[in-house]
């Protein structure tokens, strides 16, 4: 009985923090351009592949994150709007991090964060990049996990 209360109030959080009930506390920001991006140091030289992104709903942060969890790349993109960037040669597990209020690079978007991981990962190289849409769909082809922790933006 309790494994079942419990689930149900995980679901019922969850469902809250996705759709923004949450209350809110602090400092709000403008949330970054669309296109607007970030590389770790050692990647910023090596090769690049194409990546494009429609964002849903809400306002996006995409991270390319390496197998030590650690994000080599990211993007901005506004709710509704579409960036197309170049992103780092690689094999990596796309983070998204979504949300409607932007509280900065350290709070992201507050209690009502949202951040899924892709179940797959992503190869990026000379043969091309990839173009992700943001916008839910029931059959989508872009499997996603809840990611539970609270990441920053620099990896820490």
């Amino acid at each position: 009985m309790v494994l079942v209360l419990a689930s149900r109030g995980i679901a019922i959080f969850d469902d809250a923090r996705r759709h923004g009930y949450l209350p809110e506390f602090g400092t709000t920001e403008p949330f970054p351009e669309s296109g607007e991006f970030k590389v770790r140091g050692r990647y910023a030289s090596g090769g690049t592949a194409r990546f494009t992104i429609t964002a849903g709903e809400r306002n996006a942060v995409v991270q390319l994150v390496g197998s030590d969890g650690i994000p080599v790349f990211m993007t901005f993109v506004r709710m509704n709007e579409m960036a197309a960037v170049l992103a780092p040669h690689g094999t990596w597990t796309l983070r998204l991090i979504e949300g409607d209020t932007w509280y900065g690079e350290e709070e992201l978007f507050g209690f009502n964060s949202v951040v899924d991981d892709s179940r797959d990962r992503l190869t990026f190289g000379n043969d091309g990049g990839h173009i992700i849409d943001l916008r839910r769909r029931f059959n989508g082809n872009l499997e996603t996990k809840t990611n539970w922790l609270m990441p920053d933006l620099e990896g820490n």
